[in-house]
């Protein structure tokens, strides 16, 4: 598809990243690529890794459980819904 279009930057921007930054050097001959390392990616998309790098830094951040750390506590799951407007939703956002 890359030399179908003649393409000569890749700029992913969904959940094709994890992938394409997965196999970057089968494409790196091909197109020039504007994305981070797989590990990279990684540690912004997990939120355990990410808590730990701000406590290191000194980062101020919000309190986090786990599951683990919760478990035998009451938990509540909600949704919050916008009213709709000229009948089209604005969104729903789990809380």
């Amino acid at each position: 598809m890359i030399t179908h279009l003649n393409a000569s930057v890749l700029i992913p921007v969904y959940e094709e990243t994890f992938l394409i930054a997965k196999h970057r050097e089968r494409l790196s001959g091909k197109v020039r690529m504007v994305i981070p390392d797989y590990e990279q990616i990684l540690v912004a998309h997990d939120k355990a890794r990410w808590l730990a790098i701000a406590d290191r830094l000194g980062i101020p951040r919000p309190k986090s459980y786990t599951i683990d750390e919760v478990t035998g506590r009451h938990l509540c799951a909600c949704l919050c819904r916008t009213r709709r407007r000229m009948g089209i939703s604005r969104g729903s956002w789990p809380i």
